[in-house]
């Protein structure tokens, strides 16, 4: 990852989903003064990105780094999103993906299973019960509790 001498680059955004990101509309260093938004970008001798930062008032909010194969193909990719726990996506020779790695973060349940989760996580309380009429009388009638 040795990046270029000529210092980063900024951008106002980047297009498509892809990896690695495909910055555009170049900006100059001089146009960042206005700017509350914009990406900082350093490429490496054979114009790759290596580093790109999503730089939110002066803030760092989103990291990319990259890392590549001797024949130009993307191998590992680093995504960090502010002080959450990186994410590392690996990809095979054609640089599809092959699987993300998170050190801490444990797979999401399916939907199925957060659904049964919640259905079943009042199982215990009453949905319904006799509520007392207005004239202090307990009333036959049952109405539904909120």
């Amino acid at each position: 990852m040795n990046a270029n001498a000529s210092g980063p680059r900024y951008f106002l955004s980047y297009s498509g989903v892809s990896l690695p990101l495909r910055l555009v509309s170049p900006l100059a260093a001089s146009e960042l003064q206005n700017r509350n938004t914009y990406f900082r970008a350093v490429y490496d001798e054979a114009d790759r990105l290596v580093s790109c930062e999503k730089l939110v008032y002066g803030e760092v909010e989103l990291t990319h780094l990259y890392e590549y194969r001797a024949d130009g193909v993307l191998s590992r990719a680093r995504i960090s999103m502010g002080d959450d726990e990186p994410t590392e996506l690996l990809f095979d020779e054609s640089g599809a993906p092959l699987r993300a790695l998170s050190a801490t973060r444990a797979p999401k349940p399916s939907r199925r299973r957060r659904r049964a989760r919640g259905r079943w996580r009042n199982a215990g309380t009453p949905r319904y019960q006799a509520k007392p009429a207005f004239d202090g009388k307990i009333s036959p009638r049952v109405s539904r509790v909120p």
